[in-house]
């Protein structure tokens, strides 16, 4: 992030494996700092259960093809399914599982 962003505002979250850091600044300095007790984990487990995916197949999905943008198809062109070791399941539902949490 740049000096200018940290001036005017910014969130930074860092999504670990246990937990989520997140530091806000403000006027260039931090201003509030917390931890959240939700993070890498709790994603993959909703994701597996929510696709029914085993844990290490929607973990490998998650890394490969998992993003928290929205995916409209008349904007953005993407494969329709997504596939890790003959599990296939559809780019909409494994970013709407992802945006969800």
């Amino acid at each position: 992030m740049t000096e200018d962003e940290k001036q005017v505002g910014v969130i930074l979250a860092d999504i670990g494996g246990g937990t989520t850091d997140i530091a806000v600044f403000r006027e260039g300095s931090i201003w509030h700092t917390s931890i959240l007790p939700v993070a890498g984990y709790q994603i993959t487990r909703d994701v597996a259960i929510g696709l029914g995916l085993p844990f290490d197949i929607a973990e490998e999905m998650k890394k490969r093809y998992g993003s928290v943008m929205p995916v409209y198809e008349s904007k953005v062109e993407t494969t329709n399914t997504i596939s890790e070791n003959g599990h296939g399941v559809s780019y909409q539902d494994s970013g709407q599982k992802l945006w969800q949490r």
